[in-house]
Formats: C-alpha cells, sequence, structure tokens
C-alpha cells in the first residue's frame, strides 16, 4: 500500500472515532504507539508526547483529556503517577486503545 493511501486509510480510521478530531489528538495517539512499539514499555511518560509534538503543553492534555475520556470515560488511554516522581504523568494504552491502535496500523493490501 502506498504511503498516502495508508495515510488515507489511518486517517479514516481516526474518523470512525470522531469525524472533527484534531491534529494534536491524532499525533498524540500515534506517537504514544509508536513510542510503546520502539521501547517495549508499557508505560509512556507525558513528557515525550509534549517533546515530540510542536504544539503547546495545553493541546498535549487536552489531547490527553479526549482520549482518556473517549466514550464515556472508557477511553483508549489511562494515566498514572510516575512512581519514582510523583510530578510527572504517565500514560499507557487501554485494552479499546490497544485495538484501536492496532487496527490503525495495520497494514491491509
Amino acid at each position: 500500500m502506498s504511503q498516502p493511501a495508508t495515510l488515507l486509510t489511518q486517517l479514516t480510521h481516526f474518523a470512525t472515532v470522531d469525524p472533527t478530531i484534531s491534529m494534536p489528538m491524532i499525533m498524540a495517539l500515534t506517537i504514544m504507539a509508536k513510542e510503546i512499539g520502539e521501547t517495549g514499555e508499557r508505560w509512556v511518560p507525558q513528557s515525550v508526547l509534549r517533546d515530540s509534538m510542536p504544539v503547546t503543553p495545553a493541546s498535549v492534555s487536552r489531547a490527553i483529556t479526549y482520549w482518556s475520556k473517549h466514550h464515556d470515560g472508557k477511553g483508549f488511554i489511562t494515566t498514572a503517577q510516575d512512581p519514582q516522581d510523583r510530578r510527572l504523568s504517565l500514560l499507557s494504552l487501554t485494552p479499546s486503545g490497544n485495538m484501536f491502535v492496532q487496527g490503525l496500523f495495520s497494514q491491509k493490501e
């Protein structure tokens, strides 16, 4: 599948969640999925998203809130305090978030 076709498929996948979804919301979930895939870690520091996205910290926070509260609180991500530094937040995909991300990145020919 060509890159434009893959991107179109992925954007269509996001539109099934919310047709008015913002780019920071799309970026937050894809960066999180990429980080989990590369590191194999279950938890991603919120700072990774903040440092990887060309938007304000407030936009990152709104994206995290959106994904954690999506579908009446049964969201695609969950948050927790870092046990080493309680001022920091950690993010993890929920089972429904994992399923969504797998559908997002599955290559269909």
